[in-house]
């Protein structure tokens, strides 16, 4: 790997990361999220093309199928923004309850999303179906945690993070049809923060918030076996994670470097440390991971920059 290009983001607060990375369907632009602002960058020239301010915390990024827009979930409002990627305008707004994430299906447009509602003094979580034309709600379930959403590369599964499980819904019907307990140490805090399912079917990668009684706190990569659902590895203080397209790659950003392993055997492909310009240690986190659609290009973020290797 060799890093060729930095892009600067500039800060009203030191503290903030770039959190949320996503290219177009076609690489020909990058989607950035830091602190206050959504940026888009042209990926030939690294030029800045727009930048829309937003309050903090957005929770996701997702490229609708069209290529022309990208979804903004803000789970402080509870909406989700429809952003013309060209133009940095706002061509349409989605509000259900306090959102989570917002996943689209590729294959008919029917939309999966997590949210929140105070219900009688009490938080309740849904992971819902919506269709795509009504929005009208297809189905609906309860859920014990607020986390992110992954279809299946078939279409058929929702894959739904849950405290120490991840549960599996049937994208039809809602019917919860499996739920893995990746940890098993009842004393141990854990939440899944990210899932991705491998496009060959082969594995489900969870990056998955942990502390162990006695231990600072810490991310890990849990791999599980797509068919029999059973772990494979688990990849040690992995704070942010991509798969490329073909889905034979991983890149891991971790405290200080970016590693790229083989899929196939878990095996260290290549690696690289964060540059020292950082000021601080915690500077060089790597906080967010992405591949350009080609495979030649990944982009990891840290603290008021984004990488470019």
């Amino acid at each position: 790997m060799k890093l060729i290009k930095i892009l600067e983001h500039e800060l009203s607060s030191p503290f903030y990361s770039v959190d949320n990375l996503k290219f177009s369907k076609d690489g020909k632009r990058l989607i950035t999220v830091c602190g206050h602002f959504t940026r888009c960058f042209d990926t030939e020239s690294w030029r800045l093309l727009w930048k829309l301010e937003h309050d903090l915390s957005v929770s996701s990024l997702e490229m609708l199928p069209d290529g022309r827009r990208v979804v903004r979930v803000n789970n402080h409002s509870g909406k989700a923004d429809f952003i013309d990627i060209e133009t940095g305008k706002i061509c349409g707004v989605f509000i259900l309850g306090e959102l989570h994430d917002f996943k689209v299906m590729p294959e008919n447009g029917n939309i999966a999303v997590m949210f929140t509602e105070d219900e009688d003094t009490k938080r309740r979580r849904y992971v819902a179906m919506l269709d795509s034309k009504s929005r009208e709600i297809i189905w609906i379930n309860e859920v014990s945690w607020e986390a992110p959403l992954v279809f299946s590369p078939d279409g058929r599964e929702l894959f739904c993070g849950a405290g120490r499980f991840l549960d599996v819904f049937d994208v039809e019907d809602g019917k919860k049809i499996d739920s893995i307990e990746l940890i098993k140490n009842q004393r141990t805090t854990y939440g899944i923060e990210s899932v991705e399912v491998d496009s060959n079917k082969r594995f489900i990668a969870c990056n998955v918030f942990v502390v162990y009684e006695d231990s600072p706190p810490t991310k890990e990569l849990f791999i599980l076996d797509y068919k029999t659902r059973n772990l494979v590895t688990v990849l040690k203080e992995t704070y942010s994670f991509a798969l490329n397209y073909e889905g034979n790659l991983l890149a891991l950003g971790k405290l200080n470097e970016i590693r790229l392993i083989d899929s196939t055997t878990f095996e260290d492909v290549d690696s690289s440390e964060t540059p020292r310009f950082f000021k601080k240690r915690d500077d060089r986190r790597v906080y967010s991971v992405a591949f350009s659609p080609s495979g030649k290009i990944l982009v990891t973020g840290s603290r008021g920059k984004v990488l470019v290797w």
